[in-house]
């Protein structure tokens, strides 16, 4: 299976105080025989929709909090992930000592509408995260986007290690760089084993 995931984030600036931050979560996935027979899939795969109610001002040197619901969308067909829609907390915390990165990011989904036939969402997600930036702008970093599915009582644990570099094109800032994963633990027919990922982030700057 190979993926493209699009993750735009933008801050709102509610008040002089507070931040509302929308991330959007959108996996686009191209799939072969994943299981005997099933043939090809290309498609949306389980879309989801965040916000964070932020405070502007960091709570403590370096510590920025954000806490609010995310909106599950259900993926174009259900090779690709859940048909129903679900609905959950999330929030984040991100530390940043010097050159630094420490933070975790998580949610929980369960499916509030859809075909009764279809298996039910119960998810959690926990992204726990680690970088260090060079003063030259490479940035090594290594991270987990883990799930545990409770319905199911299955968990899909991947280790992502990467190297990017943050250069100028324009009026924005962009860091590419690869990245190796392996999953440590995985559900029944799920990917498994290494995988290679290529990453691109757009920093835009906000005003003039």
């Amino acid at each position: 299976s190979n993926y493209v995931r699009f993750q735009p984030v933008l801050p709102i600036h509610v008040d002089e105080d507070w931040n509302v931050i929308t991330r959007l979560y959108m996996p686009i996935i191209e799939q072969q025989d994943v299981s005997p027979g099933s043939g090809t899939q290309v498609g949306l795969a389980d879309v989801n929709l965040s916000f964070f109610l932020s405070p502007r001002a960091t709570v403590a040197r370096g510590l920025t909090l954000g806490l609010g619901p995310v909106v599950g969308f259900p993926a174009s067909q259900s090779a690709l992930g859940s048909p129903k829609w679900s609905l959950g907390p999330t929030a984040a915390i991100v530390w940043q000592p010097g050159p630094w990165t420490f933070g975790l990011l998580t949610r929980q989904l369960w499916s509030v509408a859809g075909s009764p036939g279809e298996a039910d969402i119960n998810e959690t997600y926990m992204q726990p995260f680690m970088s260090y930036t060079t003063q030259d702008a490479w940035t090594f970093g290594i991270n987990s986007e883990s799930s545990y599915y409770w319905t199911d009582d299955e968990a899909s644990v991947p280790i992502n290690v990467s190297a990017t570099k943050l250069m100028r094109l324009g009026g924005a800032a962009v860091s590419i760089g690869p990245g190796i994963r392996y999953w440590v633990e995985d559900p029944d027919g799920a990917a498994h084993g290494w995988g290679f990922r290529f990453e691109t982030t757009v920093i835009f700057p906000d005003g003039p």
